[in-house]
């Protein structure tokens, strides 16, 4: 029994300093006025936050999914590390263009 109220302690404990980091990073980087890209090619996916550029192969991810003006695209094993992107903040020809990319390299996931 103390072993499970143990690992509930550590997810919550986990889940709350998730939140932390998250709120403190969205601060510093208005605070900071850090630009943040996005960008993608068939073979990768391309992020930059200041001096900072991370670039990741589609691999990585595994299934996608739209709902409404959204797409959504996720990990197999991780579903806190999804991608999210509105059709509002890429326009029209960048969303279908992913939604294309993410048709052709991953599991398209139903609702």
């Amino acid at each position: 029994m103390e072993c499970s109220c143990f690992f509930c302690y550590s997810l919550l404990v986990r889940y709350y300093k998730r939140i932390s980091w998250r709120n403190n990073a969205v601060k510093e980087a208005v605070n900071k006025r850090i630009i943040f890209t996005f960008s993608f090619d068939a073979e990768r996916i391309y992020y930059s936050a200041g001096e900072q550029r991370w670039d990741l192969s589609w691999s990585y991810y595994k299934y996608w999914c739209e709902d409404k003006d959204s797409i959504y695209i996720f990990k197999e094993s991780n579903i806190y590390e999804a991608l999210y992107y509105s059709k509002n903040e890429l326009g029209l020809d960048i969303y279908n263009h992913l939604k294309e990319i993410a048709n052709d390299r991953l599991i398209k996931l139903d609702k």
